[in-house]
C-alpha cells in the first residue's frame, strides 16, 4: 500500500479583540468624522510535519497590538465642488516566538531542533488622503483622488525553518490614484459607476518558494518586502431596474499588473522578477447577476437569485511558471421572507454546471511534490436566517 509523500496537521488558536470610538459631525458645508481605533491578536500555532521519512514539527506564538488615531473631513466649496482631506497615524508592535522540534513517527515529542524567543518589530505611520469632488449634474457625480495606504508587516506566522522565521516583514506602502464618476439615469433606473486607478506598491509583500537563505536552499515559501509594484485599470459598475420585479447586474475589471523592482533579501537566485506580472491578478474578470422578485399572492416574499463569475488566466507564482487557466462558475438559488422580515429560508446551488479548475498550485521539484487545489464541486445549501 502507498504511504503518503508528505502531510501535516495544523493546530491553531486565534484570540482578536478591538474596539473603536468614533465622531461624527455636521456643520453648514462640513462634513467630518473623527476617531481611534485599538487592536490585539494573540496567534499560536502548532504544527507537525511529515516528509521523506523525516518527522518535525514548529511552533510559533505571534502577539499584535497595534492603535490608531484618525480625522477626514468634506467641505462643500459651492453647491457643486468639494474637497475632502483626511489622515491616520497608526503605531504597531509584533512579539514573535518559533519553536522547531523533532518527532516520531507518531508525532510525539522528540526534541528541539531550534529556538527563537522575544523577537520584536515596532512600526508607524502617517497615511494622508486628499480629493476633490463635482456634481455635472443631480445625476452625475464625478471625483478624483489620492490616498496613501499600508498593509501591516510583521513575521512569517508559520515558518517551516529558522532561518525564515529570522525575517521580518515590513508594511506594504501603496499610493492609489483614482478618478471616477457614479451616475443615477433614468430616472434612477440604471445606476452606472466607473473609475480609473493606478496603485504604486512599495515594499511589496510577495511570497518566494524554495528560496536559498543565508546560503542554505529551503524547501518552504517565505513572505519577503520584493521592491516596488504597480497595478492600474478600469472598473465598472451597472445595476438596471428592468421591471419593477427583476433587477440586474454586470460588474467588468480590467487590470494590469507589474513588478517594478524586485529585491529577494533571502539570496534565492533566479529571483529577479521584474515585469512579472502579479500572482493572481487576471487581465479581465466579470460578474453578471439578476434578482428576481417572484410575484406570488403569498405572505411574505420569493426572490429567485442568480449569477455568473469569469476570470481570464492568472498566475499562482510572482515567477509567472505556474498558470491558473481562465474559469467561470454559475450559482442559483430561492430566498423566502417572511410577512414579519424577521425570517429567511434559502436553498441554494453553487457550481451549478459542476465545472473543475485550479484555483492554486505549488511545485517543489526538489521533493517531487506538486501540490494543486481545486475549485469547489457542484454544492447544495440550505439555510435560515434571522434579523432583528
Amino acid at each position: 500500500m502507498p504511504e503518503p509523500l508528505s502531510g501535516f496537521y495544523l493546530d491553531i488558536s486565534d484570540y482578536q479583540l478591538s474596539q473603536e470610538f468614533q465622531l461624527l459631525g455636521q456643520y453648514d458645508r462640513l462634513d467630518f468624522s473623527a476617531g481611534t481605533i485599538g487592536f490585539r491578536e494573540r496567534y499560536d500555532v502548532n504544527r507537525p510535519s511529515w516528509a521523506a521519512g523525516n518527522y518535525n514539527g514548529i511552533q510559533t506564538s505571534t502577539l499584535v497590538k497595534s492603535a490608531a488615531v484618525y480625522a477626514q473631513a468634506h467641505y462643500k466649496l459651492t453647491d457643486k465642488f468639494g474637497i475632502t482631506a483626511g489622515l491616520r497615524y497608526t503605531e504597531e508592535r509584533d512579539g514573535y516566538d518559533w519553536l522547531g522540534y523533532k518527532t516520531d513517527p507518531s508525532l510525539q515529542y522528540l526534541a528541539i531542533t531550534g529556538l527563537l524567543t522575544n523577537q520584536v518589530q515596532k512600526t508607524n505611520g502617517v497615511l494622508p488622503k486628499i480629493g476633490i469632488d463635482y456634481e455635472v449634474a443631480p445625476d452625475v457625480f464625478t471625483y478624483a483622488s489620492v490616498t496613501k495606504g499600508s498593509k501591516a508587516g510583521g513575521f512569517n506566522p508559520v515558518p517551516a525553518a529558522l532561518a525564515v522565521a529570522e525575517v521580518p516583514v515590513d508594511p506594504e506602502k501603496v499610493t492609489t490614484y483614482e478618478l471616477g464618476a457614479k451616475t443615477d439615469l433614468f430616472s434612477e433606473r440604471l445606476r452606472s459607476n466607473v473609475a480609473l486607478f493606478y496603485n504604486d506598491f512599495s515594499d511589496y509583500q510577495a511570497v518566494v518558494n524554495n528560496p536559498i537563505v543565508n546560503g542554505v536552499p529551503l524547501n518552504v515559501s517565505v513572505i519577503v518586502n520584493a521592491g516596488k509594484a504597480r497595478t492600474y485599470g478600469a472598473e465598472f459598475e451597472n445595476t438596471a431596474r428592468v421591471t419593477r420585479d427583476l433587477e440586474w447586474r454586470l460588474d467588468i475589471t480590467e487590470l494590469r499588473t507589474e513588478f517594478l523592482e524586485f529585491e529577494d533579501p533571502t539570496g534565492a537566485a533566479s529571483t529577479n522578477y521584474k515585469g512579472n506580472q502579479l500572482n493572481r491578478s487576471p487581465h479581465l474578470t466579470v460578474g453578471t447577476g439578476f434578482s428576481y422578485h417572484v410575484p406570488l399572492s403569498i405572505p411574505g416574499t420569493v426572490r429567485w437569485d442568480g449569477d455568473l463569475a469569469y476570470a481570464t488566466s492568472s498566475y499562482d507564482d510572482i515567477g509567472n511558471t505556474i498558470r491558473i487557466p481562465p474559469n467561470s462558475t454559475i450559482n442559483t438559488g430561492l430566498f423566502y421572507t417572511t410577512s414579519s422580515r424577521h425570517w429567511t429560508y434559502s436553498a441554494s446551488v453553487r457550481n451549478v454546471m459542476d465545472k473543475t479548475f485550479i484555483i492554486s498550485r505549488t511545485n517543489t521539484p526538489s521533493v517531487g511534490a506538486d501540490i494543486v487545489t481545486y475549485n469547489q464541486p457542484r454544492t447544495f445549501l440550505v439555510g435560515v436566517r434571522y434579523d432583528f
